[in-house]
């Protein structure tokens, strides 16, 4: 099982993998729970790996680590939901994994 870590290579690699399992999802599943819908999960998780493509942590200011902290808690409970629903024990582990990930990330 892969460690938390604070390195952005291992953490798009993570939100990769998910976006691979959840997005066939988009094709058959529309919640009307917007919260568990996997295509808003997608484009959140997309937006999410935008974010730490394309910043670095002492770029960012307090209130924006906060933000995209807040943002992630919420994306990857989310995204917790899903994975109990099609039982993949492993991306749950996974997914816990990259939460303390992110947290390193912005702890930089």
């Amino acid at each position: 099982m892969q460690s938390p870590t604070s390195r952005a290579d291992i953490i798009l690699q993570m939100l990769d993998q998910l976006v691979a399992v959840i997005q066939p999802l988009t094709l058959s599943e529309h919640a009307e729970n917007a919260t568990e819908n996997p295509a808003k999960v997608v484009a959140s998780l997309q937006q999410l790996r935008d974010i730490v493509q394309n910043h670095t942590p002492d770029a960012l200011s307090a209130g924006e680590i906060t933000e995209i902290c807040e943002f992630t808690i919420q994306l990857l409970n989310n995204t917790s939901s899903i994975l109990q629903r099609i039982n993949d024990i492993e991306l749950q582990k996974q997914n816990g994994i990259l939460a303390v990930s992110i947290a390193f990330w912005t702890d930089k």
